[in-house]
């Protein structure tokens, strides 16, 4: 099952436009609630307040659709993302993003465990924030909903590690040919990738 862009621009819109949503960090005062979309894909407008800061005037935001599409892209059902990290902490409305996406029924917040790997040994620690999507067990509309099952579980990034081996052996297939191509000539950048490339094959 695949998440799309418009997947997400239709749930958020299906909020109640007159309702104001909090963050999910209860230490959080601002509030943010959704206004309308430019299209199926977005981007979407939105108006965010903070009932403590300059007498609790909205101001207008946009979630542009790349931002969306970005997490799109990064979800597969039952598998809790961080926002901040698939953002690569770009985008300053991420956060509104989040608030909203995790009021709509299928998404639910969660923290996970985070493992820990210190030479041979590993400890689990207390993880941070997390969205998971789950699309087989919707929630009531325009809440707040906890998994138990994603704070239960624990995040490991060596299999983000073992992806990225796996890509440069696959490339290191097409650079013999290119060395022996007396045409070709390796920039500095390029002669370091092919050096990581034979490390990371043998």
């Amino acid at each position: 099952m695949r998440l799309t862009a418009s997947n997400i621009v239709k749930a958020i819109l299906n909020l109640p436009k007159d309702q104001w949503f909090e963050y999910i960090n209860d230490k959080t005062r601002s509030q943010v609630r959704v206004k309308s979309s430019a299209g199926p894909e977005g981007p979407i407008y939105v108006e965010r307040k903070n009932p403590t800061k300059q007498g609790g005037i909205a101001s207008t935001a946009t979630l542009s659709s790349s931002m969306i599409w970005r997490i799109a892209n990064a979800y597969t059902p039952n598998v809790p993302i961080n926002f901040d990290r698939v953002l690569a902490g770009s985008y300053n409305t991420r956060s509104l993003l989040e608030a909203l996406l995790a009021h709509t029924p299928e998404f639910y917040w969660c923290v996970p465990g985070r493992i820990e790997l210190i030479n041979n040994s590993s400890e689990i620690k207390r993880g941070h924030k997390h969205i998971v999507w789950i699309p087989d067990r919707p929630h009531k509309n325009g809440l707040l909903v906890e998994s138990k099952t994603g704070t239960e579980q624990a995040i490991s990034e060596i299999p983000t590690q073992i992806i990225v081996y796996d890509s440069l052996a696959i490339t290191e297939q097409l650079v013999p040919a290119e060395i022996d191509n007396p045409s070709c000539h390796l920039s500095g950048d390029e002669d370091r990738i092919r050096n990581m490339i034979f490390q990371a094959a043998n």
